[in-house]
């Protein structure tokens, strides 16, 4: 949401809309799709924004489509693991 935020900022068409609608279906599909959780978050902070007048659609890219069947290996969980340290690590810091 972060991204997407900044994207509709950052676009020129959206300036001046109070209410933007978002068409989520090709995310929603790829999270049908997807079988593994750092695949996953990984692929949507890479995600595109096509913007339509005052409409946007948020897009997986084909590169994000080709990681669907990767498979929950313990690398991929012991990643994830270790970015969820790393943000409580930072959060803490930022409290300190």
């Amino acid at each position: 949401l972060t991204n997407l935020k900044q994207a509709v900022q950052a676009s020129k068409e959206t300036i001046s809309v109070m209410t933007l609608p978002v068409d989520l279906m090709d995310m929603s599909e790829f999270i049908a799709a997807v079988q593994n959780r750092f695949v996953f978050q990984s692929c949507v902070s890479r995600c595109s924004f096509r913007f339509s007048g005052t409409r946007v659609r948020v897009e997986m890219t084909g590169k994000n489509w080709g990681r669907t069947n990767d498979p929950d290996s313990d690398l991929t969980s012991l990643a994830y693991e270790v970015k969820g340290i790393l943000a409580t690590n930072h959060a803490a810091q930022r409290a300190a």
